[in-house]
C-alpha cells in the first residue's frame, strides 16, 4: 500500500524522522534567518546536528543513512529530496567526529610510546615537557596546551596525557573508548585460520604420509595375528616336548601381550613421526627395522590378548544386555577354582580366563556407535562372541578373533538332554517368574564354547584334555544347577563324557558324583582303585592331580570307617591295619605332590592357592593318623574355613570314639570323651553354615557315632515342627490354609477335594495330596503327638501317605535315625516300633564301644597309661576335610 507516493514502511520511517526532528525544532530557539530559508531546513538534519553536538555522531550518521534509504525510491521530487533529506553537512560532521574520536582513542591507547601517539594523531605536538593540540584536532572548540613539570614522573605524565586524549575522544564520540567486541565463533575462526596457514598447510603432505605409514603397520599386524599365534604355540610345544605335564603356553606369555602391544604401538608411532618430520637424524636403515619390529610386536600382542566382547541378541535381533552380562559372568564362573570341593576341579582354565577382559556393548546409540568406531580404529577387544537366541531352547553361538571365526555351535536343549527341571536342596522343583519349572541354563553352554575356543587357541593350563564345549558346559551344569539331583547329575556327566572322552576333570567329577557319598566298603574300594589309576594318567596338571590325590584320601578314610570293628579272622583288630596304612600312604602322596620342586625345563607345580587349601585340610588328617597309631603330638589347629572346621570335627569325633572304646581309666575317660565330642560338635556348628556339609554329616561314616550322642543333639538338634502347614506338601498352600483357618487335620478333612481345590486355587491332584497329608497326620498315635508333624514331613518326603500299623519296621528305623540326628529331643524308639513294627533300635548315646585299641597303640598292658596321657583339654579351634 502506498501513501502519498511512498510505501507504507518507508513513509513510516520518514514520518518518524520528521517527528523526532520537529520535536527538537519546536523546543529549540528560533534561528535568526529569514522565514523563507527556515522552510527549507530538514528536521532530520536538525536532529542529526543535535546528535553530533551531543557526542553521538554514530546516531547522527545512522539517522541520516536510514532516512536516505527510505526516501531513495519514493516519489518525492529529486531536488526536494536533495535539499531536505541529504543532510550533507551533518553527515560530514558525523564522519569527521567519528574519525577524530577514533584517532584520539588510538593515541590514548598508545600512551607510553610518544612516537606511536604522534603517528596516531596528526597535528599533535608532544615533547617531554609539553603537549599541544590545535582546535582543529579537538571537539571542544579550542586549543589544548599542557606543560609538564620537570618533577613529574613518567607515570604521572602518561596518566595526564591519556586522560586528556581520552576526554577529547569522548567529546567527539561518546563510544570512542569502547573496544569493539568479538564473538567466540569469530575468535575460533581467526585462530583456526592462523593455525591452518602457519602450521597445518605445510604439514599436509607429510601428515598424510605418516598416517598412511601407521595405518599400513596396523593392518599388517592384524593380518599377522593368526599366523603369529599359531607360530608361538607350535614353537612352545616343540621347545617343551619333554615337559610333563602339560604342553601349553606359559601363563606369563599370555600376560606379556600387554607389554608387546605397548612397545609395538610405540615403534609404529615413532616411525610415523619420522615420516612426518623427515628427520635427517634418523636414517631409513633405522626407521625401517623399527617399523617391522613394531608390526611384529603389535601382531603378536594382539594374538595373545584375551579381551573379549559378548553380545546376545534375541529372536528379533535386538541386543539383550542382561543376557550379555550374564554370559560374560559365566565365562569367568566356568574357570573359578573351587577351594571348597578340593576333590574335583573346575571345568575350564583356572587362571587365564579369570584375567580376561570381558565387556559388553555400551548402552545408548551414540555411545555404542562411538565404541564400535574406536574398536575399528584401535582393536582393543580381539575376541567377539555373538549369540543369537532362535528360541528359548535353541541358541546359535559364534566366537571370532579379529574377525576370523574360531568356533561356532548350536546349543539345543533337547539334543543335549537338558529338559530337566532344576530341584532345590529340599528336592522341590524350582519355579521361575512365570511359575513354570526352571531348566538348566543354556547360556552356560555358550560360555563353555567361549572357554573351549580360547583354551584350544592358547593351549591353556587347566583344561586337562577338555576338548569340546559340550563336555565343559555339562560339567559346569552338573556342579551348579543339578547339584541337588543325584541321578540327573550322573546322567548329564555321562553324556558330557561321551561327547568329550578325554576330559579328565569331567571324568573325576563323574566318579565323585557316583561314589563320594557311598558308605559301602565295596563301592569305596572301587572308587579308591579308580583314583589310584587316575593319578597315574599323563599328561595332567599338578593341580588336578593334587585334587585327585585328596579325593583318594577321603575315599580311603570313608572306607576305613565303613568297615566293621572286628577283623574277619576273629582277632582283636580295631577295623584293620591295612586300611589305616592306605590312608597314611594317601596323605604321604599328597604331601609329596605339594612339596615337589620345579625340575627340568618347566615342571608344572601345584598353584599356591590349591596348596594352601590342601595344607590346611591335611593338618587334622595327620593328627588323626597319629591318634590311630597311639602317637602323642601337639595339636596345632587352624580354623579359617567351614571345610577346615569339618576336618577337625572328624578328628575329634574319631578321638572320642577311640578313647571311649576300651573304657579304661574310667574315672577320667568319660570326661575326655565328652570334651572331644563337645569340640567335634563345636566345629560342626561352624561347618554346617555350608549346606553341602550340613547334608553330609548324617551320611558321613566318620560321624556315625557322634550324631547319636547327647552332645550332638543338644547343640546341633532343633525343635520338631509345630504346625501342620510346615509339612513340605502343605508349604506351597500355607498362606491360603491360614486364611481359611484350615490349620489342623480335622479342618482340612472337613473340606471335600473339589472344595479344597477351589479354595486353594490349585489342581484336583494337589488338593488330593493335601487331604492325604491331613489323613496321615490323623493316623499318628497320640504318644507321638509332639513329633507328629516331623514324622508326617519325613514320611511324605518318601511318598508314604498310607501307613498300616506294624507293617513298616524299616520306616521305624529310618524315622528313629532321622529324628535322632536332627532333633534336640527325639522320640523314644519304642513308640515308633509299637506303631510301625520292628524291634526297638539300640541307642549308642552313652554306651561304651567294645573292642581293643587300634593297631599300633601301646597294647593292653599300656592302654591305661596311653589313654590317661590323652585326657587333657584340647584347644578350642579346628580345621580339615569335608564332602
Amino acid at each position: 500500500m502506498r501513501i502519498g507516493g511512498l510505501s507504507r514502511d518507508k513513509t513510516v520511517a520518514v514520518a518518524g524522522g520528521w517527528a523526532c526532528a520537529l520535536s527538537v525544532t519546536f523546543s529549540a530557539p528560533s534561528p535568526a534567518v529569514a522565514s523563507s530559508e527556515a522552510e527549507t531546513v530538514s528536521p532530520v538534519c536538525t536532529l542529526a546536528d543535535t546528535y553530533n553536538a551531543g557526542a553521538q555522531p554514530g546516531k547522527a550518521l545512522a539517522l541520516i543513512d536510514r532516512t536516505r534509504e527510505a526516501a531513495a525510491d519514493s516519489d518525492i521530487p529529486k531536488a526536494t529530496r536533495t535539499e531536505q533529506l541529504l543532510c550533507t553537512e551533518e553527515r560530514s560532521e558525523a564522519l569527521s567526529r567519528l574519525q577524530l574520536g577514533a584517532d584520539l582513542a588510538t593515541a590514548a591507547g598508545a600512551v607510553g610510546d610518544d612516537a606511536k601517539v604522534r603517528d596516531a594523531l596528526p597535528g599533535l605536538r608532544l615533547t617531554e615537557a609539553r603537549l599541544s593540540l590545535p582546535a582543529a584536532r579537538t571537539c571542544t572548540g579550542g586549543d589544548v596546551n599542557l606543560t609538564f613539570s620537570s618533577a613529574a614522573t613518567g607515570e604521572q605524565r602518561a596518566a595526564v596525557i591519556k586522560r586528556t586524549l581520552g576526554d577529547q575522544a569522548l567529546a567527539c564520540d561518546g563510544t570512542a573508548l569502547t573496544a569493539p567486541g568479538s564473538t567466540f565463533s569469530e575468535d575460533l575462526a581467526a585462530g583456526w585460520k592462523n593455525l591452518s596457514e602457519k602450521y597445518l598447510s605445510p604439514l599436509t603432505d607429510p601428515l598424510i604420509g605418516a598416517l598412511a605409514f601407521l595405518a599400513a603397520g596396523v593392518v599388517l599386524a592384524l593380518l599377522l595375528v593368526a599366523p603369529l599365534g599359531r607360530l608361538t604355540t607350535s614353537w612352545f610345544v616343540s621347545r617343551h616336548e619333554d615337559v610333563e605335564p602339560p604342553k601349553r603356553i606359559p601363563r606369563e606369555a599370555v600376560e606379556l601381550h600387554r607389554v608387546a602391544q605397548s612397545v609395538g604401538w610405540a615403534a609404529l608411532i615413532a616411525t610415523a613421526a619420522w615420516v612426518l618430520l623427515e628427520s635427517p637424524s634418523v636414517p631409513l636403515r633405522v626407521a625401517g627395522p623399527l617399523w617391522v619390529a613394531g608390526v611384529l610386536l603389535l601382531g603378536w600382542g594382539l594374538s595373545q590378548s584375551l579381551r573379549m566382547r559378548v553380545k546376545v541378541a534375541d529372536a528379533k535381533g535386538d541386543e539383550d544386555r542382561n543376557a550379555s552380562a550374564h554370559v560374560a559372568t559365566l565365562v569367568r564362573a566356568l574357570s573359578e577354582p573351587d577351594f571348597r570341593r578340593l576333590e574335583t576341579a573346575a571345568p575350564a582354565d583356572e587362571t587365564a580366563l579369570q584375567q580376561a577382559g570381558l565387556t559388553t556393548t555400551p548402552e545408548g546409540k551414540v555411545a555404542a556407535a562411538v565404541y564400535r568406531l574406536l574398536e575399528l580404529l584401535v582393536p582393543r577387544t580381539p575376541w567377539v562372541v555373538n549369540i543369537q537366541a532362535e528360541s528359548k531352547d535353541t541358541l546359535l553361538v559364534s566366537v571370532r578373533q579379529h574377525g576370523r571365526t574360531v568356533t561356532s555351535a548350536v546349543v539345543d536343549r533337547d539334543l543335549l538332554g537338558l529338559r530337566l527341571p532344576v530341584l532345590s536342596a529340599t528336592k522341590e522343583a524350582v519355579q521361575g517368574a512365570d511359575d513354570k519349572p526352571v531348566y538348566p541354563d543354556l547360556y552356560a553352554l555358550c560360555a563353555a564354547a567361549v572357554a573351549e575356543a580360547i583354551g584350544k587357541r592358547y593351549q591353556l593350563r587347566g583344561l586337562d584334555g577338555a576338548s569340546t564345549w559340550q563336555g565343559v558346559g555339562l560339567h559346569y551344569l552338573a556342579r551348579t544347577s543339578l547339584r541337588h539331583q543325584q541321578q540327573d547329575r550322573v546322567d548329564v556327566l555321562t553324556r558330557g563324557l561321551t561327547a568329550d572322552p578325554k576330559n579328565r576333570p569331567l571324568l573325576l567329577e563323574l566318579w565323585s558324583a557316583r561314589f563320594r557319598t557311598s558308605q559301602d566298603p565295596v563301592e569305596l574300594d572301587l572308587y579308591a582303585g579308580f583314583l589310584n589309576n587316575f593319578v597315574e594318567l599323563r599328561p595332567m596338571s599338578a593341580d588336578l592331580r593334587a585334587r585327585a590325590l585328596f579325593a583318594r584320601y577321603v575315599a580311603l578314610i570313608n572306607r576305613y570307617y565303613s568297615l566293621p570293628r572286628t577283623g574277619a579272622k576273629g582277632g582283636a583288630q580295631y577295623r584293620d591295619q591295612e586300611s589305616l596304612t592306605a590312608v597314611k600312604e594317601a596323605i604321604g602322596d599328597i604331601d609329596e605332590a605339594l612339596t615337589a620342586t620345579a625340575g627340568g625345563k618347566r615342571a608344572d607345580k601345584v598353584s599356591a592357592a590349591t596348596k594352601a587349601a590342601l595344607t590346611d585340610r591335611l593338618l587334622a588328617a595327620r593328627h588323626w593318623c597319629d591318634l590311630m597309631e597311639g602317637k602323642e603330638t601337639g595339636y596345632s589347629e587352624k580354623l579359617d574355613h567351614p571345610w577346615t572346621a569339618y576336618s577337625w570335627a572328624c578328628f575329634y569325633a574319631s578321638r572320642a570314639e577311640v578313647e571311649d572304646a576300651p573304657r579304661l581309666c574310667r574315672s577320667l575317660a568319660g570326661t575326655a570323651v565328652e570334651a572331644d565330642r563337645e569340640l567335634a560338635v563345636r566345629h560342626l556348628m561352624s561347618a554346617r553354615a555350608v549346606r553341602e556339609l550340613s547334608e553330609w554329616i548324617k551320611d558321613d561314616p566318620q560321624m556315625a557315632t557322634l550324631i547319636t550322642t547327647r552332645e550332638y543333639q543338644r547343640r546341633m538338634g532343633r525343635e520338631p515342627k509345630s504346625d501342620i502347614v510346615e509339612v513340605r506338601t502343605l508349604v506351597p498352600h500355607k498362606d491360603a490354609l491360614v486364611r481359611l483357618g484350615a490349620t489342623s487335620a480335622d479342618a482340612i478333612l472337613a473340606l471335600s477335594q473339589a472344595e479344597l481345590a477351589a479354595l486353594l486355587q490349585t489342581s484336583a491332584a494337589q488338593a488330593s495330596v493335601v487331604r492325604r497329608t491331613a489323613a496321615l497326620d490323623r493316623s499318628v498315635p497320640d504318644g507321638l503327638g509332639r513329633w507328629r508333624y516331623e514324622i508326617v514331613d519325613l514320611l511324605v518326603a518318601d511318598g508314604h501317605f498310607d501307613i498300616a500299623p506294624k507293617q513298616h519296621p524299616d520306616l521305624a528305623k529310618k524315622l528313629d535315625r532321622e529324628m535322632g540326628t536332627s532333633l534336640k529331643e527325639p522320640p523314644d524308639p519304642a513308640l515308633l516300633t509299637s506303631w510301625l513294627g520292628g524291634a526297638e533300635p539300640a541307642r549308642t548315646t552313652d554306651r561304651p564301644q567294645s573292642g581293643p585299641p587300634p593297631s599300633g597303640s601301646p597294647g593292653r598292658q599300656g592302654a591305661r597309661a596311653w589313654l590317661c596321657s590323652k585326657l587333657r583339654s584340647p584347644s578350642s579351634n579346628g580345621c580339615g576335610q569335608g564332602p
